[in-house]
């Protein structure tokens, strides 16, 4: 109740700062921030438009409307946001992890792998950059080069639990069950509540 209360008194500030200036894009931002945290996607989308429509330069408005497109399930306006929001700052770190997990969900694996590995030439110490490139490749039939990939996510960040989960499917089929179920069981370590990792291993184990 708390939170939800925060939430609504920092849209009742972010709307009296709109009222003297209606072309403020931040305030829109802002408010299109709160809508998110509400789970009002539709209205987010609307408010980061309006701050787009007032300053066509915003790449962080691209950006959050692509994660509330995501949230609607339409992948291809996301793609297209996160494209936008990259051709206003090509080193968005962040929005080239999450053009490159939407173009997994896509399907469209090689762009994804071109990106994640766009991502890598900005930031080399980008374990999240590591790990999702290691899944694109998995799931673009490259094993060995996933094990690699993920290993280096694990070097950067040694609790990173996706990254062991990620590891341990790479080692399952790769045929590895041994070296499957202690990613697993290290992934189930670092967060217990881990209900792929749990039934991933459970699986395994039954090999």
């Amino acid at each position: 109740l708390k939170v939800k209360d925060k939430i609504n008194h920092a849209i009742d500030s972010f709307e009296k700062a709109i009222e003297p200036n209606p072309k403020y894009p931040q305030a829109y931002f802002n408010l299109g921030n709160c809508q998110m945290h509400k789970g009002d996607f539709n209205k987010a989308i609307d408010l980061y438009h309006k701050a787009i429509s007032i300053n066509s330069k915003y790449p962080q408005a691209y950006f959050n409307m692509a994660k509330a497109l995501i949230q609607k399930g339409d992948l291809e306006q996301a793609i297209d946001s996160y494209d936008r929001a990259l051709l206003l700052d090509p080193s968005y770190i962040e929005a080239l992890i999450n053009l490159g997990t939407a173009l997994i969900d896509y399907g469209d694996l090689k762009s994804a792998i071109n990106t994640f590995n766009k991502a890598l030439k900005i930031d080399s110490k980008s374990f999240l950059a590591y790990n999702n490139l290691g899944t694109a490749l998995l799931e673009n039939g490259d094993t060995i080069d996933a094990i690699c990939s993920i290993k280096k996510a694990i070097i950067i960040n040694s609790k990173y639990a996706e990254a062991y989960f990620n590891l341990g499917n790479a080692f399952h089929e790769k045929g590895e069950f041994f070296n499957s179920v202690r990613a697993y069981k290290m992934s189930l370590y670092i967060r217990p509540d881990y209900p792929s990792a749990t039934f991933s291993l459970s699986l395994v184990e039954l090999l």
